[in-house]
């Protein structure tokens, strides 16, 4: 079993692509409506985080 680093070194496209399908499955049973996607975006918290990275 390889990680992501590995994987993505030998072939980037195939280790996004493999990590995409990974998270659809994963994730596919999660019901998370979009209004509450842009609630959390517009949260004080998201936008401190946003600072950080992006500074």
């Amino acid at each position: 079993m390889s990680t992501f680093i590995e994987d993505y070194i030998l072939n980037p496209s195939q280790a996004i692509m493999t990590a995409r399908q990974e998270a659809d499955r994963r994730f596919a049973d999660m019901d998370c409506p979009d209004d509450l996607i842009y609630d959390q975006i517009s949260s004080p918290e998201f936008r401190l985080y946003e600072e950080i990275i992006l500074s």
